[in-house]
């Protein structure tokens, strides 16, 4: 993300898969959103943005009510289009990952 006059942006690789487009966007918002500074220039301030992106994309009261029908990684995945790598971080942020049944 730059900023140039008086607006951001965020410049995403279009060689990436959609997922990872879409998550880069959320975090790069993320820091926007909670004024940080610069991007990426502290490990507190990357972990923020990533748990920004995962909650603007995955909410979790959508997730917990998704797991109630779809118990595997990528249709989870899917189901939101977000990476597997995503999914498996938001699962982990709030204890759910091991309540899968299968990580495909």
């Amino acid at each position: 993300m730059r900023k140039s006059s008086l607006q951001w942006t965020i410049e995403v690789n279009s060689g990436r898969h959609v997922h990872a487009q879409r998550f880069t966007i959320a975090h790069e918002l993320g820091h926007h959103v909670m004024g940080h500074d610069s991007c990426g220039s502290m490990d507190l301030q990357e972990r923020q943005a990533n748990v920004f992106a995962a909650e603007l994309l995955i909410p979790l009261a959508l997730l917990r009510n998704a797991l109630k029908k779809v118990r595997r990684l990528g249709a989870l995945s899917q189901l939101f289009f977000v990476s597997k790598e995503a999914m498996q971080y938001k699962l982990n942020e709030h204890g759910l990952l091991l309540t899968l049944s299968g990580f495909d």
